[in-house]
């Protein structure tokens, strides 16, 4: 329930409806399309989610306690603004006040918080480099964004019922804001360029189909984290010119870092998309921990022994993954020969 008098209410709606009337393509539509983004990138979210349920029982605890949590945020989210939309464009059709209202913005920014999964790049860059270093590099400018979005909600929406001119001059509203979108650019940069650099470490320049298979892989991975890189510096741009248009990128947000952790999970196969004879497309299969024959595709195994790729090469007998004690490992096709390589922990 409103605090604000009536009559200052009536007096705010005018002045909403004049700013709003003036150019409705400018201030609306990019609300409008907002949602319209938000429904279609949580259709991706969900399909994707769906793919990913075949290596729940697979992969370890934590990584699918951070798949759920990012599914089961973002759903939130997405419901918040299915809700906003409902309010804007059905329920308070014809009033202009409610584009104004905070509430339901740091209900967002207050679900993005705890969405935006950088523990999970975090992980992921360690477990390729197999070293702490990518944690305590990136650990703390991840830390800060989560604190400081934190400490945006509450002193630059939570004071204010609505969007007003007092609040976007609170010297303490802007810094927060850039504060937040400097430490995501930081944040997403670093991790960017981590795991790409660990990734081109294992290049070896022994055969060009390896070359070739690692090249396609740090490209998805590139990819992968590329939206979240472009949407914090358009948020860091637009945010004090137009804000109206950044707001599209901003609502994406929880989206892009989902996917971006769905599809790089994602990148594996199930031993029912390989073929029989253990080679798949690629030319890397990964092999199960249990004692069961299985064969796990997938081109995000990377491989860690670069002298066991060379003996391949050389046209050496095959290696048995069971005589060196080696079941974690992938396979790598050269020619007639073929060959096994572990793979680094947790890929």
């Amino acid at each position: 329930m409103s605090t604000i008098p009536p009559e200052q209410l009536a007096a705010m709606e005018a002045g909403a409806a004049q700013f709003f009337s003036r150019d409705k393509g400018a201030s609306i539509m990019p609300l409008h399309s907002a949602g319209f983004i938000d429904s279609l990138l949580m259709g991706i979210v969900i399909t994707e989610a769906c793919r990913y349920c075949r290596f729940v029982r697979t992969d370890r605890k934590h990584i699918v306690a951070m798949v759920a949590l990012g599914v089961v945020g973002t759903s939130i989210a997405s419901v918040f603004i299915l809700l906003w939309m409902q309010i804007l464009f059905v329920w308070g059709f014809g009033t202009y006040l409610d584009f104004g209202a905070t509430r339901w913005f740091a209900r967002y920014m207050s679900v993005n918080a705890g969405t935006t999964l950088l523990a999970f790049y975090i992980d992921r860059a360690s477990r390729l480099f197999q070293h702490w270093w990518p944690a305590a590099l990136i650990g703390p400018f991840a830390i800060g964004t989560c604190a400081v979005s934190i400490a945006f909600i509450r002193v630059g929406y939570a004071p204010y019922e609505y969007i007003t001119f007092e609040m976007l001059a609170n010297p303490a509203y802007k810094a927060l804001a850039y504060s937040i979108c400097s430490l995501c650019i930081v944040t997403d940069l670093l991790i960017t360029l981590t795991v790409v650099y660990g990734l081109f470490r294992f290049k070896t320049g022994c055969t060009p189909a390896t070359d070739s298979i690692l090249g396609r892989l740090i490209i998805q991975i590139f990819e992968a984290q590329l939206p979240a890189l472009a949407i914090s510096v358009i948020s860091f741009i637009m945010w004090d010119r137009a804000f109206q248009f950044a707001f599209p990128f901003v609502i994406s947000q929880t989206k892009i870092y989902v996917l971006g952790m769905l599809i790089t999970l994602n990148l594996r196969s199930t031993p029912s998309e390989s073929s029989g004879t253990g080679t798949a497309v690629g030319g890397i299969d990964a092999h199960a921990l249990d004692p069961v024959t299985k064969t796990y595709h997938t081109e995000s195994h990377l491989m860690k022994d670069l002298s066991e790729v060379e003996r391949g090469a050389k046209g050496q007998p095959e290696v048995n993954a069971k005589d060196e004690g080696d079941r974690d490992s992938i396979h790598i096709h050269y020619g007639s020969t073929s060959h096994l390589s572990p793979r680094p922990e947790g890929w």
